[in-house]
């Protein structure tokens, strides 16, 4: 699923990108490659849980990265106080 890196703060390592079906991430790189605002990104979901790498759609370039257990968010999902925005697996795998 294609990623656009939306942010992103090379102070304390922090980027933040958003999938096409309105996934968001935060994450940091661990290689210590830098990426640029509104980069393409390739991102599988279900494997970024476990795996946690991505790859710059530029060059093909294969980046690994940390996810916190709480930095994936179901932009559709209401915002509230108390409540998970955590997207659901059919949400991971693409769907809408």
């Amino acid at each position: 699923m294609r990623a656009v890196l939306s942010a992103f703060n090379r102070a304390i390592n922090n980027y933040q990108a958003r999938t096409s079906n309105d996934i968001a991430l935060s994450f940091s790189v661990l290689d210590g490659e830098h990426l640029k605002l509104n980069e393409a990104l390739e991102v599988d979901l279900l494997q970024l849980v476990a795996t946690q790498q991505l790859t710059r759609v530029a060059d093909g370039m294969s980046i690994r990265i940390k996810i916190g257990t709480h930095d994936l968010h179901d932009l559709n999902l209401p915002m509230r106080h108390g409540s998970s925005r955590t997207p659901s697996i059919e949400r991971l795998a693409g769907g809408a």
